[in-house]
Formats: C-alpha cells, structure tokens, sequence
C-alpha cells in the first residue's frame, strides 16, 4: 500500500471529523480515540467507501459503533443500572487505508472492547 494511499485516507478522516491531523494516526480507533459513533459512524463509513470506491457491503455498524443514545435516556439508564456496556470491534485508521487499497471491506479480525 502507498503511503500517497495512506495520507489520502488520514486526511479523508481528519477532514470529515475536523481534528487535528496530528490525532488521526494509523492505529487511533474511530470510536475509541477519535469519538465516532452511532449514526456518525455509519455516516462516515459511508462516506469513506464512497470516495475511496470501496464495497461497503460487508459492513455491519452494531459491531463497530455503540447506539445513537444520546437522546435516550432509557438506554443511558440501562447502560448506567448494569454495566453492560456494549463492545465493539474496533476500526483504526490503517484498516481503512487497507479497505482502501482492496476496494472490499472486511471486519478486522480483533477482540471487541468495551464501549465506555
């Protein structure tokens, strides 16, 4: 993979998040280290395949993005009552450089974690 490849999707990413560049290293995770989640993930993974022409269609957001919640209190309530926060695989910004490189999503192959 180049690293032309690489810096394009880094700037893809600090643009479309407006961070600092410095911030979006080839492992900070989109959730973890960067704050994307829920719908906002599904958002920028869709726009990520659609300027990099990657096939989205294996793409499953419950695994890597905890739920829209902000507006639930329902949802905070439960999460708060029993700990149970979700996990979720996390995306780092290398593994949409190499969905990139591939054209073809695929989960990468990592242990979930804890949302909070």
């Amino acid at each position: 993979m180049s690293d032309d490849l690489f810096e394009s999707v880094r700037r893809f990413a600090a643009d479309r998040l407006g961070c600092d560049r410095n911030r979006v290293t080839a492992d900070a995770s989109l959730f973890h280290d960067l704050g994307v989640d829920g719908a906002d993930g599904w958002e920028f993974m869709e726009a990520f395949g659609t300027r990099f022409g990657v096939d989205m269609a294996a793409f499953d957001a419950s695994v890597h993005f905890g739920p829209e919640a902000g507006g639930n209190p329902f949802v905070w309530l439960w999460w708060t009552v029993t700990r149970s926060w979700p996990r979720m695989v996390p995306i780092t910004v290398a593994d949409l450089a190499a969905a990139a490189h591939s054209a073809r999503w695929a989960t990468p192959d990592r242990p979930a974690r804890p949302a909070s």
